[in-house]
């Protein structure tokens, strides 16, 4: 019997999961490979379900943990992969292997390919969205400060970033806000380091994103400190000052069967993850590895519950398309990862989040 090779990927995200699908519904590479995925929890988080989890009025907790995290055993239920739930604490280059600590043991594990795609760390000293934990704490910080203070008192809410994160976190924020309260008892502040906001859209998306705020009140501030507006927030979330995973330290050049994929969006994330798979199956069939090519830059925002926008280029959408583009989006991608029957469980339990 031929000996398998092993394939190791770091990071169930959206590159990770997109890469290790790509693999099993390959024939040749079911029968040529074992496939290991590594992840510090055992899902996958579905980031773009945060934002309209923060602006939803009331929600349980257990709702929201069924839309923004989906079970690694749910997406592979059918399939042939170990799932190890631990943090990768270093690569041997020498050995091919890597270093898990587990129950504070170290253990070792094997790879011919190694796959790097652990997304990036927050680290910082502000409340962040970095993670499922984070969108109760937001949401449980802004419910308390509404509570505690005075219907005179102005509540100052400073959003620091105003990339695709930091402007749609702002307008979740606001419509919380609404559910809880009058918006007007809340001063909210957009702060960008940068000399505008959303610097990775169409002019059109960003112009009407800016439209938008100002509507919600939102006081957008470019080329600024966010230490300058620390003291004055009631609430400060820092929606940017991501780093690279401290994986992304280690010297992987030179590896030629090292893959490292680093995506500033989960589209590009799908799509390398994607292109590593398709190449590292080429390798094995001993034929040309394609260049990589970007994918086509679909420019797709959603601002709280009313209003979103998509720039296809040629076609532009708002409002209630631009939503419906949206929403087939997520039930596309979750299509994708869980098939038909699961994927539009999941898309009625997200369209019912208010």
């Amino acid at each position: 019997m031929i000996q398998k090779k092993k394939i190791l990927i770091i990071g169930g995200g959206f590159a990770g999961i997109a890469a290790a699908k790509r693999f099993l519904v390959s024939s040749f590479a079911r029968k040529k490979f074992d496939i290991t995925l590594v992840d510090k929890n055992n899902y996958h988080t579905f980031y773009p379900s945060f934002f309209k989890i923060i602006a939803a009025k009331n929600i349980d907790p257990s709702r929201i943990f069924s839309v923004a995290a989906i079970k690694f055993e749910d997406i592979f239920k059918k399939d042939k992969i170990e799932i190890l739930k631990n943090e990768v604490k270093d690569i041997s280059f020498k050995t091919n292997q890597a270093v898990l600590k587990v129950n504070g043991l170290i253990k070792r594990v094997n790879y011919d390919y190694l796959i790097v795609a652990p997304g990036k760390e927050i680290k910082n000293h502000f409340l962040s969205l970095g993670s499922f934990e984070d969108v109760l704490k937001i949401k449980f910080l802004l419910e308390n400060v509404f509570k505690n203070r005075t219907k005179k008192e102005k509540i100052n809410i400073v959003v620091g970033g105003a990339g695709l994160t930091g402007v749609g976190l702002a307008a979740g924020l606001f419509e919380c806000a609404r559910g809880l309260a009058r918006p007007g008892r809340a001063n909210f502040k957009l702060i960008e380091r940068g000399p505008e906001i959303l610097p990775a859209v169409s002019s059109w998306t960003r112009e009407s994103a800016e439209k938008v705020l100002n509507k919600m009140g939102v006081k957008i501030f470019t080329n600024s400190r966010f230490e300058d507006f620390e003291k004055e927030a009631d609430i400060f979330i820092q929606a940017t000052g991501t780093v690279p995973s401290r994986l992304f330290k280690s010297d992987f050049a030179g590896h030629k069967n090292i893959f490292v994929i680093k995506a500033s969006t989960a589209q590009s994330a799908v799509h390398q993850g994607k292109y590593v798979a398709d190449a590292i199956i080429a390798k094995e069939k001993k034929k040309k590895i394609k260049d990589y090519k970007p994918n086509r830059n679909i420019y797709v925002l959603e601002l709280g519950f009313m209003d979103a926008f998509v720039d296809l280029g040629l076609i532009k959408l708002k409002d209630i398309p631009a939503q419906w583009f949206h929403q087939l989006a997520f039930l596309r991608h979750m299509v994708g990862i869980l098939g038909w029957r699961q994927a539009y469980a999941w898309f009625k339990k997200y369209c019912r989040i208010s």
